[in-house]
């Protein structure tokens, strides 16, 4: 038997071999290690805004403060704006219609639910400014001065818990064995600290430390913060039948309304609000509304006549 064929043969398979362990050794060289997921580090964590009176140029909030939290399912609205202007005050749970007295000065009593909360506060009048503000309603807190962060957790340690707000800033929360956890997404009920996991949507109440941190004594494990559907519109009225109610905003916004309930009817006289009816509406009135978006309605109870038909 010629050996010339075996000795081919042996060549050439270790040829391969080396070629292929080449190929194989090079791309080990240049592929990317296994990376984990890794979590934001708080490095780049931002500190907790102070509660501060929320004001716009035109309107001034003195209270509730921005971002405070209520012990109460209920708060006093105060503020300042444009003297004798009429101010709409709108939450998802109740709404009112005011003017303000002479030196600018409005109050208001405002239902809120728990949890998160915004209240909308609109002046009418000649010129037009809102502020929308951002409050919490838990009533198993106590002290003054209560804060709140609300967002997604992205990290948890033994001793705090990084969230990242609805503003996409990240926030560092300091907790103890005294920081209570409350699920509210149903009936509300206390769950263990170690129950929460990366990616639930938290409140985080408590209040703000030296180094701007918030050392937290509540957190309740909530559902995300919607956008609110609370409005106040003002415009001419354009159809009034016993099928259509509807109006259209100066900008050509249009607005089908659903009047509902016991409507609340006021008018204007010597710079006061008086009661009216619903039959005193008309058609071409200037009426100012307030409620809820729903279903693409306007839905409300509480209906201000600005100007009657010329």
């Amino acid at each position: 038997m010629r050996l010339e064929p075996i000795i081919a043969i042996i060549l050439g398979s270790l040829i391969g071999m080396g070629v292929a362990f080449g190929i194989w050794q090079a791309n080990k060289t240049t592929s990317p290690p296994d990376q984990k997921p890794q979590t934001e580090t708080s490095s780049d964590a931002s500190t907790v805004t102070a509660l501060q009176t929320a004001s716009d140029g035109g309107i001034t909030i003195t209270s509730p403060l921005q971002h405070q939290v209520l012990t109460e399912d209920h708060v006093l609205v105060t503020g300042t704006a444009a003297a004798q202007t009429t101010i709409a005050i709108v939450s998802e749970e109740s709404s009112n219609i005011i003017m303000t007295k002479s030196d600018g000065a409005f109050e208001s009593d405002i239902a809120v639910s728990g949890g998160n909360n915004k209240i909308l506060v609109k002046q009418f009048g000649d010129s037009s400014s809102e502020i929308v503000l951002d409050v919490v309603y838990s009533s198993q807190v106590e002290g003054e001065s209560l804060t709140f962060i609300s967002g997604t957790i992205t990290d948890i340690s033994q001793e705090s818990i990084q969230t990242r707000t609805d503003d996409g800033n990240i926030v560092q929360l300091s907790t103890d064995e005294n920081t209570s956890t409350i699920n509210i997404l149903d009936d509300p009920k206390e769950i263990e600290r170690e129950e929460l996991a990366i990616g639930d949507y938290i409140i985080a109440i408590g209040t703000i430390e030296e180094d701007e941190s918030l050392n937290t004594a509540r957190i309740l494990v909530s559902a995300p913060a919607e956008k609110t559907t609370a409005v106040a519109v003002q415009g001419t009225v354009t159809k009034l039948n016993s099928l259509e109610f509807s109006l259209i905003e100066e900008d050509g916004t249009p607005h089908a309304l659903d009047a509902h309930g016991n409507i609340v009817v006021t008018t204007s006289a010597e710079s006061e609000l008086k009661q009216a009816k619903f039959s005193d509406i008309d058609v071409d009135d200037v009426i100012l509304v307030v409620g809820q978006i729903v279903d693409d309605e306007l839905s409300t109870n509480r209906i201000h006549i600005v100007r009657d038909a010329q």
